[in-house]
């Protein structure tokens, strides 16, 4: 028998009501489930729209035993064979502690307590510009400032997007779920790859530059209209490099176009 100290209640019960009581007990049970294992990060900074899923590690699979993951306020938002999860924040009231636990449904037998911090905040709203000249990309803190030699924007079918462009091994894209219009909005950078899943308010970015690829994973894009032209511009934006680990941040935009 192997002793097990945990941060959990009695599952089955408190599934039904929709919820789970932390609390601190010592366990004996045989086997004993390991604890899951956090690989990468511990702590999530997340944008209203961006995307919660941690890598979990020391994956068990015993019969009749489960994976759950508890939000901050204690409720069960999954219950599965694996640990995966791919959740949607939508606002800072998601912010806290999440807590993974693998267990029988009984409760009389599960792993200590894996815990993930997430904090969501708003974003906020661009500089006028963001401090740059027309059509002008900046990749990051440090990095050269590339001027395009186009600007425009593009209507495909429900969605629309925003180009600077010097040849095919340098240029930025900027893509809306909606086409921007005359009114003043923030649309906050989410990680899709996919302008489908665009909706209102919501943009994604990609650039080459170099030949290299990148793509933005947070951040806010404002799109304006003044004096007869629109704008885009952003100053925030964290881009990725596409298939490696390379991260770009504070990059900033502007471009103008009528």
């Amino acid at each position: 028998m192997k002793n097990i100290y945990i941060a959990i209640a009695l599952i089955g019960t408190l599934l039904a009501q929709g919820c789970m009581k932390i609390e601190t007990e010592k366990l004996n049970c045989s086997p004993a489930p390991s604890t899951p294992t956090v690989l990468g990060a511990t702590t999530y900074d997340l944008a209203p729209g961006q995307y919660f899923n941690p890598n979990i590690g020391n994956q068990q699979y015993y019969s009749g035993f489960y994976y759950y993951w508890i939000n901050p306020l204690g409720t069960v938002i999954k219950k599965n064979e694996v640990p995966d999860i791919y959740l949607q924040v939508t606002s800072t009231a998601q912010s806290g502690i999440y807590k993974l636990v693998y267990s029988n449904t009984s409760g009389s037998c599960h792993s200590d307590t894996a815990r993930i911090t997430v904090n969501v905040t708003t974003t906020t709203t661009p500089p006028n510009n963001c401090n740059m000249s027309e059509n002008t990309f900046t990749p990051g803190t440090g990095t050269s400032t590339y001027s395009f030699a186009t600007a425009s924007i593009i209507t495909n079918g429900s969605y629309s997007y925003a180009r600077w462009e010097n040849s095919s091994t340098e240029y930025t894209t900027v893509r809306f779920g909606l086409k921007p219009t005359t009114t003043t909005k923030n649309h906050t950078v989410l990680d899709v790859n996919d302008p489908q899943l665009l909706g209102d308010n919501e943009s994604e970015i990609s650039c080459v530059i170099g030949g290299i690829s990148y793509a933005g994973i947070s951040g806010t894009v404002k799109t304006s209209y003044v004096n007869g032209k629109y704008k885009v511009e952003f100053c925030d934006v964290i881009l990725k490099r596409v298939s490696a680990s390379t991260y770009l941040y504070d990059c900033k935009g502007y471009l103008l176009y009528q």
